[in-house]
């Protein structure tokens, strides 16, 4: 008796241990495609975001939709918005967002993940809204396990943007580092700075920080939210997010 005692605690120790550690379902708040990891399943995340302008409100609802494919080693995604824009002066308005579509091949595994990948943005929002303009992008990004409960995440991007309105299009590259840290098993801490460079002449470029939490509710349900700052004018003075992560 004693015996099976001892090694179901055994067994049991194996097991949390197995499944303790930041999640490849885990992802930074900002661009979760650009992550060395792939999905372990089909991942859904459901988003309330507020931005703060210099000269209007912003309010928006982001679904986005993952899926991996080809065991664990491919995924596709999509995300879209509606928003509601509330200048300081003018009246209000609301529409859809574009599309963003991306694709990515994992092709390192553990403890170093590296993926690459591309991403489209379709131009089917209101221009109302949005900059309602085509963009094609690649980029490559790692995620690297200091130790289970630790990884830090890192991506460099390139992206072309259309022409907006007269404005010319910029080859826009970018540059995005962040760790997600577990502080207990139900509660992930996540930090990122982002950088892009201007998307068309006579714009500027985008800078920002943003800091969050993950609270894992089960094993396939989590609240997440944050606080990002924008550092340059292409970003909000500051925005609210919280949402909620599936997986299936």
């Amino acid at each position: 008796m004693r015996l099976f005692v001892v090694a179901s605690i055994i067994g049991l120790a194996i097991a949390a241990t197995a499944v303790a550690g930041v999640s490849p379902n885990s992802r930074l708040i900002r661009a979760p495609e650009r992550d060395g990891a792939v999905f372990s399943s089909i991942w859904l995340r459901g988003e309330a975001v507020y931005q703060n302008w210099d000269n209007a409100d912003v309010f928006e609802l982001r679904p986005t939709f993952a899926l991996p494919l080809l065991d664990e080693q491919v995924e596709l995604g999509a995300r879209w918005g509606l928003r509601h824009v509330n200048p300081d002066r003018g009246d209000s308005e609301t529409g859809l967002t574009n599309i963003d579509l991306w694709g990515k091949f994992q092709v390192l595994d553990a403890p170093l993940l590296l993926s690459v990948g591309g991403i489209v943005t379709l131009p089917v929002g209101s221009d109302d809204v949005e900059r309602d303009v085509f963009r094609l992008g690649a980029f490559g990004a790692t995620r690297y396990y200091v130790n289970s409960d630790f990884a830090l995440i890192g991506n460099v991007s390139l992206r072309h943007n259309a022409d907006l309105n007269g404005a010319d299009g910029k080859i826009q590259f970018g540059l995005g580092g962040g760790l997600i840290y577990q502080v207990i098993p139900e509660l992930n801490i996540t930090g990122e700075l982002n950088l892009e460079t201007k998307q068309f002449d006579n714009f500027d470029n985008y800078i920002a920080v943003t800091g969050g939490v993950e609270y894992l509710l089960a094993d396939n349900l989590s609240l997440q939210g944050g606080l990002t700052v924008g550092l340059d004018d292409d970003a909000p003075d500051f925005e609210l997010i919280g949402g909620v992560n599936f997986k299936f």
